[in-house]
């Protein structure tokens, strides 16, 4: 199915999820830096899906669903090569 809408996805990140124990996005607090980039991975290519139900699954699933394309922008995302301390 394939459909002539679409919507976008903001990729963002902060320095929040650093605090240890905030966020469950990451391995490590310093590895939730990378789930913006892993998750836009995930619903754009596919791959396996993740142990528990994340946004990312529900959002692949509705693309899936209805046949709406993502639209992936850069809102802040400071992947593992922009970031700054």
């Amino acid at each position: 199915m394939s459909s002539p809408h679409g919507f976008v996805v903001l990729l963002g990140s902060s320095r929040l999820s650093l605090i240890p124990g905030l966020s469950g996005a990451g391995r490590t607090p310093e590895d939730t830096w990378n789930t913006p980039g892993r998750d836009a991975a995930f619903v754009a290519d596919g791959g396996p899906l993740p142990p528990c139900l994340t946004v990312a699954a529900v959002t692949k699933a509705m693309c899936a669903l209805t046949g709406i394309s993502p639209l992936f922008f850069n809102a802040g995302y400071a992947g593992p090569k922009q970031r700054r301390k």
